[in-house]
């Protein structure tokens, strides 16, 4: 945006000629999702057209004709994000939000409540009253939070994220208040460390929300709510009991997209999770934890078992990374490693059935799981229809000392087309000293999947110090049209520079 500033301040510009209706429906595709009306930022800003640049432009200080487009565009006003905290406010940040909430007019709202502490919003239930929406008694914090919930019935998409403080008062006492309020509520999103309790009365509030079809739940405390509506469709919930998790998707017959972190320390009971059906599940996003040291697979094996999702396209298992559990188990007692190995193949042969039963699987990602590379032979040929691979973490998904799952045999089957024939995308992300005595073959692999149209491969590289690696190959190949990227990620232990990387090879690195 920054290079074309200059050209509006032409006696006439070819983009004063755009229609009004046209420049606003421009403006509400190029600024941003959210605002904060605390820090000034809104979307009247757009991103500066210099990458990796944080510079911002207001669109309303271009010109007045830009000015006057954005204020009458009330999709611009109609997503606020309110910081409530300890810190006085500025009386001004009342007005702002008012301003908001008067020019978004009847548009349907996107509302985020980052409470620092929910102590700090300085609830008064003597002072609450329902029916006076210009109430201004009470701290600056309390008269931010009572304006956008009197505004309970436009909000679409909502937002609440706390970890601090109690959070009894919030949703024992105030929420409740507002029950039966959001009838146009479609999305809502709960980020807040639980008390006992407080979860179920919080789920209670939206009952009462006919169009509520997405809950996004997140709880360090891993307390799972009530859910607000069995018509949900996509669910996103984090920490919760298998047990629990298994209940609770009996009740969901309508899903579409899961998204779930789930533990589990014992085997399922019958009356837990029958043999469910779900015709409409496309998404199913899993991450599978344990609550100790030593994995027991017996209750993954019974959900695996009794789950039928016919309609699949995009599958992701993840673990986290807990060592050599094999060889935990051997140095104490050997019959407690064979009955771990046992329960182990069990729960692949319960993971390989899942997939069976999902043959239109086009989507697969594997981040950290106990396999080898047999064994994702087999799941990948119960997969016809698969377009997109993703590995991550290979070498740690199984016992130290075992065969990784990216082995020279898995690259060359993979490059001959037999084990994915219909292979676009491609993602692996290894260690160095994995991909040091297999690069020839991954270069081999990549030259042969582009002759069956590999259009994507990104190769990530997590290593102490940069590696020596001879790009040349894969140079040619981008050349022939292949989205290749090569990362290096330092092991390092911030996760941030670890997520960042160096862009070894791709589309902003010069060759």
């Amino acid at each position: 945006m920054s290079e074309h500033l200059p050209l509006v301040t032409h006696s006439n510009p070819p983009i004063q000629a755009v229609p009004p209706e046209v420049l606003s429906d421009i403006f509400a595709l190029a600024t941003f999702s959210e605002h904060t009306v605390y820090n000034h930022h809104s979307r009247f800003y757009v991103p500066d057209s210099v990458p990796k640049s944080t510079q911002l432009h207001r669109l309303a200080s271009v010109c007045r004709r830009w000015r006057d487009v954005s204020v009458s565009t009330p999709v611009l006003w109609s997503s606020i994000l309110v910081h409530l905290n300890n810190d006085p406010h500025p009386a001004s940040t009342v007005d702002k939000v008012q301003m908001h909430l008067d020019r978004s007019k009847s548009s349907p709202l996107t509302v985020t409540l980052n409470v620092e502490s929910f102590n700090s919003v300085g609830y008064r239930e003597s002072t609450l009253d329902l029916n006076r929406p210009d109430q201004r008694e009470g701290p600056t914090s309390w008269i931010l939070f009572m304006m956008v919930l009197h505004n309970a019935a436009r909000i679409r998409q909502l937002s609440i994220r706390s970890h601090y403080g109690n959070s009894e008062p919030f949703s024992t006492s105030l929420m409740p208040r507002f029950r039966d309020r959001f009838i146009n509520l479609e999305r809502l999103l709960i980020d807040v460390d639980f008390s006992t309790n407080d979860p179920y009365v919080i789920g209670g509030v939206f009952t009462q929300s006919p169009l509520l079809r997405r809950v996004d739940y997140h709880s360090s405390t891993a307390k799972l709510p009530h859910l607000p509506s069995t018509h949900l469709t996509h669910i996103t919930l984090e920490g919760v009991p298998l047990r629990h998790f298994a209940t609770i998707m009996t009740q969901l017959p309508l899903l579409e997209s899961v998204d779930v972190g789930v533990w589990a320390a014992s085997s399922l009971d019958g009356e837990d999770l029958q043999r469910s059906v779900f015709p409409r599940l496309r998404t199913f996003h899993v991450s599978l934890s344990t609550d100790n040291y030593y994995v027991d697979w017996r209750g993954f094996t019974d959900f695996f078992d009794l789950l039928h999702c016919p309609a699949l396209t995009s599958v992701s298992f993840q673990m986290p990374i807990m060592g050599d559990h094999a060889a935990y188990c051997a140095e104490f007692n050997w019959e407690d490693s064979m009955y771990w190995q046992k329960s182990l193949e069990d729960f692949k042969g319960a993971l390989s059935n899942f997939i069976q039963r999902s043959p239109g699987i086009k989507t697969f990602r594997l981040v950290s799981m106990y396999l080898k590379d047999l064994d994702l032979f087999s799941l990948l040929r119960k997969m016809p229809q698969l377009t997109s691979l993703n590995i991550v973490d290979a070498k740690r998904s199984v016992p130290e000392g075992g065969i990784p799952v990216v082995t020279s045999a898995f690259l060359k089957e993979l490059g001959s087309g037999g084990l994915v024939p219909r292979l676009r995308d491609l993602w692996l992300e290894l260690p160095q000293y994995e991909f040091g005595s297999k690069w020839a073959a991954l270069e081999e692999m990549l030259g042969d999947a582009v002759k069956r149209r590999l259009r994507s491969a990104y190769i990530r590289i997590e290593d102490a110090t940069i590696p020596e690696l001879d790009l040349q190959e894969l140079r040619r190949l981008q050349a022939e049209g292949l989205a290749v990227r090569v990362v290096y990620a330092p092991s390092v232990a911030n996760i941030w520079d670890r997520k960042k990387g160096v862009e070894l090879l791709g589309y902003n690195v010069e060759s």
